[in-house]
């Protein structure tokens, strides 16, 4: 016997499903059911749009917020220092302007301006003579102008890291041939991995700055 609708979104329930997953699965079950050509051919177009969906992570991550406005937003990812000033002050031991300076070697004069336009966007508070955070969970929009120089800044910092020989960071680059089956498989690990590290990330305690930076693309 097909499995119907109805019993596939109790199904979904019982696992605990997400609701895109949930949309998926009872479309899987759609798809079985269906006889027609031109029906199967719609929901094999419905699937494949959540699959694409799900591939945007931005999409993927709830409780982010966005950058006031579109003048802060661009001040805030012109440059890598930007997003450290400002979930640096989450540790205890860098909320003064000079260790802030110290952990990241910039002139004292850099850290300060910076921390006074980020208290104007309510991303930093002061706090007698501290530096505290206020928002801290922001995102940036997969389809913002600043996207690419985001990406561009922190990759850099990332290849400085690289010269450093730093034991204690991880670099890895693999450059391979896969199937096109086991590419989605790939995207869909990854995908998953950056949902998960979320998870753990948002509540974990601040004790240390860190970059995160997949790079994962067909040449």
């Amino acid at each position: 016997m097909l499995l119907g609708r109805d019993h596939a979104a109790e199904l979904a329930r019982f696992w605990n499903l997400e609701r895109d997953e949930c949309e998926y699965f009872i479309g899987l079950v759609d798809l079985s059911r269906a006889s027609s050509r031109h029906l199967r051919g719609l929901i094999k177009d419905q699937l494949q749009r959540l699959k694409n969906q799900r591939k945007v992570v931005s999409q993927k991550i709830l409780g982010a917020e966005q950058v006031t406005d579109l003048k802060s937003e661009a001040t805030y990812y012109s440059t890598w220092y930007w997003s450290a000033i400002h979930l640096l002050v989450e540790i205890p031991e860098f909320q003064t302007q000079n260790a802030i300076a110290r952990r990241l070697s910039l002139p004292i004069e850099i850290v300060q301006n910076a921390l006074i336009q980020l208290e104007t966007m309510g991303l930093v508070k002061r706090s007698e003579d501290r530096w505290i955070p206020g928002k801290k969970n922001i995102h940036l929009p997969e389809d913002s102008v600043m996207r690419e120089m985001n990406h561009m800044h922190w990759r850099l910092r990332a290849l400085q890291d690289v010269q450093s020989k730093n034991p204690a960071s991880f670099h890895y680059t693999s450059v391979f041939s896969v199937s096109r089956g086991d590419l989605e498989k790939l995207h869909s690990m990854m995908t998953e991995f950056m949902m998960q590290s979320r998870k753990l990330i948002v509540p974990s305690p601040a004790e240390e700055l860190c970059c995160l930076s997949c790079d994962f693309f067909s040449v």
